[in-house]
């Protein structure tokens, strides 16, 4: 039995699944593999960070088989590495026919128009006192509109980010598995299997693969 679980972003005011997290690491599991944005460097400094959650991070620290992807709010790779010596650190993890990737690199918002993000960023902070999901409420709205076209494709494949991670990892991979969009899914399309994750802020939502099969579960 496998965890796989993405998108904590230890580090944000809006983590509230520590408890909840802490239960699901102290499970019998074969391997666990956290799909980027463990932590959120937006606000606070690593150190403090690593302080202000040194049980969760101990008991990643503790596990026998631990595979991490850095993410877009990770800090440098080199900096994970420092704190999990005995894991996986990796930009991508691939495996037989399945591939894990964080899923920012097909976000035009971070590799192109990354100014426009630190531009709203004074805006998000002051929403997230209130708990209000900014980049959730855009992407449901994308979502909503985008999944009414008359187009097969579209209405599996919502966001132009899963378009694109399934057009590069297609040849290679029958399985993806993500984070990034905050938005829990699970289907097959053309013989490829997507799965996304999506938080442990919103959604609390994290898969586990036993038998063959793989499952999304929501923490409670």
């Amino acid at each position: 039995m496998e965890l796989y679980m993405s998108d904590l972003h230890l580090g944000s005011p809006l983590f509230k699944s520590k408890h909840g997290v802490l239960d699901l690491l102290s499970q019998d599991f074969e391997k666990v593999v956290i799909v980027g944005d463990l932590f959120d460097m937006w606000e606070y400094s690593f150190d403090d960070i690593l302080d202000k959650n040194r049980e969760i991070v101990s008991k990643i620290q503790q596990l026998p088989n631990v595979v991490i992807v850095k993410g877009n709010h990770d800090p440098d790779i080199n900096k994970l590495k420092e704190v999990f010596p005995n894991a996986d650190v990796c930009i991508i993890h691939g495996f037989d026919d399945v591939v894990f990737v964080h899923g920012h690199e097909f976000d035009v918002l971070v590799t192109i128009y990354s100014w426009i993000v630190k531009m709203l960023f004074p805006i998000h902070w002051v929403l997230e006192r209130f708990n209000i999901n900014i980049k959730g409420w855009l992407a449901r709205l994308f979502h909503s509109i985008t999944a009414k076209k008359n187009n097969k494709y579209y209405n599996s494949l919502v966001l132009d980010i899963e378009q694109e991670a399934i057009k590069k990892y297609r040849e290679k991979f029958n399985t993806i598995i993500m984070g990034h969009t905050h938005l829990p899914k699970h289907f097959t399309t053309e013989g490829i299997r997507y799965i996304n994750l999506g938080d442990l802020l919103y959604h609390k939502t994290y898969c586990i693969y036993d038998n063959n099969e793989y499952n999304l579960h929501t923490l409670h």
